[in-house]
This record gives C-alpha cells, structure tokens and sequence, in this order.
C-alpha cells in the first residue's frame, strides 16, 4: 500500500511505537542491513510505503490519534458475493469452521473490504477443509496454497482432491504441470526459485493460502 498526504502525519506514523518495534536480533543481523540501519523495523517506510499485512494497525493508529485519512482503493477485483459452502466434498463444516472463513472473507478496514488474515486453530482443526471452504467461497477463485514442507505437500496431494475434486494441481521441482488447475498446491522453495519463470502463472491467482505463514 503507498500512503500520502501530510508529510507531519506520515512521520509521525513511521515513527510511532505500534507501528514501529525493534528487531530482536538486531545485533546479529546489522552485517545484512543496508549501512546506517538502526535496528527497527517500521510498518511505514520513508518512502510511505507499507506491507499489505500492516494497513489493518496503520488505520486502527490513526483512528486512535485523531489522524484523518481517505481510502483510495486501486485493486482490480475484490472478492464479492461471498457464500460459505454448507458442505465441501463429503465433509460438513463445523460451526467454528464456518465462523473462521467468515472472519477473514468479510473482513473490512476503514470501511472497505479488506480479506486478509491469518486463522488461529489447534493442530486438528480441520485447517484442510477450512482451505477449501475459503476456495469454495469466492466465485471464479484461483486459489494457490504455499507450503513449505514436503511431507505435507504430499498429504495434501490426497487430501485436497477427496474435497475439490480433478481441479487441482501441484507444483514441485522442476515440474510445470498443475498450473491451469483452478486450485494449486505450490512448494515455496519451488516458486521462490523461479519468480521470473512462473510471473505469468502467478499473476492469474485472485486467492492466496498460505500454511504455516509464520
């Protein structure tokens, strides 16, 4: 997101103590930093950018200081006409399944459909069908899911096409079949390698999933 507007304001925004924390391991990592780093990492850069992931606190900061701000959204598609599956496959969604797709499709920031977020569930909350239901929900989804640990892309190999059906692809090495797939199963270290190579493909997806984020 790029942010403008009264250069004060902004300052004041790069420099405030929620949205601006010191790197844990600042003293280990300087030697990698640009030369001058500080050691903290700030939500809003000089250049009044800021990460996708950070506009939720940068409006719940401004609406707590009595910053004014007008929201100009430049995104193409927004996901719309939203209706969580009663059932996907075989399986019935738990309420508490239901409840979490919910939260995050409908999720709203300063007014504006914002739906982004990360589900916070025990180890056998059924993270799987909840991945599907989230594909279910948005009408002419192109949904990719990242992982990051191959014994998991290889359980969902299985599992996810007992939910979705034939419409499903996987990505791995040096593998480029499973792209066309409405829903694609991706390793991160598959893609992060080939960023120029897959650009294309992955300009195509509406709906990103991913496992373990953190």
């Amino acid at each position: 997101i790029q942010i403008g507007g009264d250069i004060t304001a902004l300052e004041e925004l790069q420099e405030a103590p929620p949205l601006k924390v010191k790197h844990p391991q600042a003293y280990f990592i300087r030697k990698y930093m640009p030369p001058g780093w500080d050691g903290w990492m700030r939500a809003v850069r000089e250049s009044g950018r800021a990460d996708p992931g950070f506009f939720t606190r940068i409006i719940e900061y401004c609406d707590n200081n009595e910053i004014d701000y007008e929201i100009v959204d430049r995104r193409v598609t927004v996901p719309s006409n939203i209706e969580i599956p009663l059932k996907v496959g075989k399986l019935v969604p738990r309420a508490y399944q239901v409840e979490a797709v919910k939260a995050v499709l409908t999720n709203k920031v300063g007014g504006i459909s914002y739906p982004l977020g990360g589900i916070k569930a025990a180890t056998n909350a059924g993270k799987t069908l909840m991945m599907a239901m989230i594909h279910k929900s948005v009408p002419g989804a192109k949904t990719i899911m990242l992982l990051n640990d191959g014994d998991l892309f290889e359980q969902f190999k299985t599992e996810i096409p007992e939910l979705l059906g034939d419409d499903v692809g996987f990505v791995r090495g040096q593998k480029d079949a499973g792209w066309d797939a409405s829903f694609v199963v991706a390793m991160v270290q598959t893609v992060s390698r080939n960023l120029n190579r897959y650009k294309g493909k992955l300009e195509e997806f509406n709906v990103v999933l991913v496992d373990e984020y953190d």
